[in-house]
């Protein structure tokens, strides 16, 4: 039995109107703000069947099954298709830093212990 949901052509990314898209099977694929974002999706559904079956294989080889195996799978699957649009820098994603405020002050440390006369530990 043949699977119809089966990927058979992948067109490459082509901008139009400053959106990014590309086909499969004829399909117009959606509107990607970066060529980037539309090369790592084209990738994703022109790969997915051999990174499905690498990650597969190296799950197996692990020992792994259920769960840690399907998580495993993802991971692998999605490496694979960053590797095959060209392992493109990523703008969307941004560090993020909270800033603590460091006290070296014992003074100031021990201001948070004024006033606390533990009555409410009587009650």
């Amino acid at each position: 039995m043949s699977n119809t949901n089966t990927v058979t052509t992948v067109t490459e990314v082509s901008e139009l109107f400053g959106a990014f898209y590309f086909q499969a099977n004829g399909v117009l694929s959606s509107a990607y703000a970066t060529e980037a974002e539309a090369n790592i999706a084209r990738s994703v559904i022109a790969g997915a069947a051999e990174s499905t079956a690498i990650a597969t294989a190296y799950t197996e080889y692990k020992g792994l099954s259920d769960k840690n195996a399907k998580g495993k799978i993802n991971v692998i699957t999605d490496f694979l298709a960053w590797v095959d649009a060209g392992s493109p820098a990523s703008g969307a994603v941004e560090e993020v830093t909270a800033e603590v405020p460091v006290t070296t002050d014992t003074e100031a440390a021990n201001d948070l212990d004024e006033g606390d006369d533990e009555s409410w530990m009587k009650a």
